[in-house]
């Protein structure tokens, strides 16, 4: 059996990573904990490094005397910081537990395909055959969740394989 537990961070899932570790250890599974940086979170660089796209949160209007290349590679250079922090900490719990664990940070290739985070865990698990995806929930509820959608809502529905929520 194979487990992918979904992290970025969080307090859901970090207790994601919890419940993933004993589903491991539970049945002997094999368990790779998972950060995605979809294209809406980095900057992508096409060949020669000319034609930069900002990621889509970038403040439109920015004084024309902004060093706009310099912002937009210091925050791909810290979305990816932001994915190590939590892929290590998610591993550290991991290791706690007793349970050996890959880890992975998988990024969208604009050049190739531009899905969001939520698209690539799909993705990502679907293609490397995971038995299992493991991730936590916000919790949103109301307006913020019919505007912004749900990520753990759009797993449950595309995913090709059962998926654990923790609350």
């Amino acid at each position: 059996m194979k487990i992918l537990v979904a992290t970025d961070g969080s307090a859901s899932s970090r207790l994601a990573v919890k419940l993933a570790c004993r589903e491991a250890l539970a049945h002997n599974a094999e368990l790779t904990i998972f950060h995605a940086i979809g294209c809406d979170e980095m900057v992508a660089v096409p060949e020669g490094g000319k034609g930069i796209i900002p990621p889509m949160n970038f403040p439109l209007g920015a004084p024309a005397n902004l060093d706009i290349e310099r912002m937009r590679f210091e925050a791909s250079k810290e979305r990816v910081k932001d994915a190590e922090e939590a892929i290590h900490d998610a591993k550290k719990v991991s290791d706690e537990m007793g349970v050996k664990a890959k880890t992975k940070i998988f990024r969208a290739d604009p050049s190739k395909y531009c899905y969001d985070a939520k698209q690539l865990i799909v993705k990502f698990a679907e293609e490397n055959d995971y038995d299992m995806i493991v991730m936590g929930s916000r919790g949103r509820t109301g307006i913020s969740r019919i505007l912004l959608g749900s990520i753990s809502e759009y797993v449950i529905k595309h995913s090709h394989c059962p998926v654990l929520i923790s609350k």
